[in-house]
């Protein structure tokens, strides 16, 4: 489960149960089910089935939703979240689920701007202040570390033939769009042609950045 600050007032994303009058019973009591141990994926799978044989139905498009923002799949809630809105014509519920779904999928300006309008049009609403209090206050940097190993062939070199090398570094992303460094080191260890092993090392760095 994602810990979050709203979970005491998860009843503004858990929608009220669908139509059941639409849908087998069975239907409903698998996704219950399947939800209660854990299994948001799998559950999320079969509301969709549901979402897509009735279209129309605004309960089971917005727990499909829910189910894929549980199962950490945000770009797949957030386009349940969005039909969602449309069906009800842009319902607390739906819009309130489609800013936690961009902001978890890295969106956090357009999350951002879609609280600022529920802040707006709800400005009693503790789940929606919530909501913009921790999307203002979430990092703006993200730090994203990586690493590889290298091979070398020294078809010229007067003593190395071969060589292995591992590098690294870290960028940065700020506001979900704008990568400002990068940065490497290296060690090698070579072999010369007689096969008597000798070891170089070295190391290097670099760095730049795009918007």
């Amino acid at each position: 489960m994602i810990p979050l600050p709203w979970l005491a007032t998860t009843a503004a994303l858990v929608v009220a149960q669908p139509d059941t009058g639409r849908v087998a019973d069975a239907k409903v009591r698998q996704v219950d089910a399947l939800e209660a141990r854990g299994k948001h994926a799998r559950a999320a799978a079969l509301a969709e089935e549901v979402a897509v044989a009735h279209p129309q139905d605004y309960g089971w498009t917005l727990r499909a939703g829910w189910l894929r923002f549980q199962a950490r799949h945000y770009g797949r809630a957030t386009a349940h979240y969005e039909r969602a809105a449309e069906l009800s014509h842009g319902s607390l519920e739906s819009r309130l689920g489609l800013a936690w779904s961009l902001l978890y999928d890295g969106h956090r300006r357009r999350a951002l701007a879609e609280l600022e309008t529920l802040e707006r049009d709800y400005p009693e609403a503790r789940e929606v202040t919530e909501a913009a209090a921790f999307a203002r206050a979430r990092a703006r940097v993200a730090a994203r570390p990586w690493a590889s190993v290298t091979g070398q062939v020294y078809s010229d070199h007067p003593e190395l033939r071969r060589g292995m090398g591992v590098q690294g570094g870290v960028g940065l992303t700020v506001a979900e769009h704008y990568v400002l460094a990068a940065s490497y080191g290296y060690t090698r260890i070579g072999y010369d042609p007689t096969g008597t092993s000798s070891l170089t090392a070295g190391s290097g760095g670099n760095g730049g950045g795009n918007g």
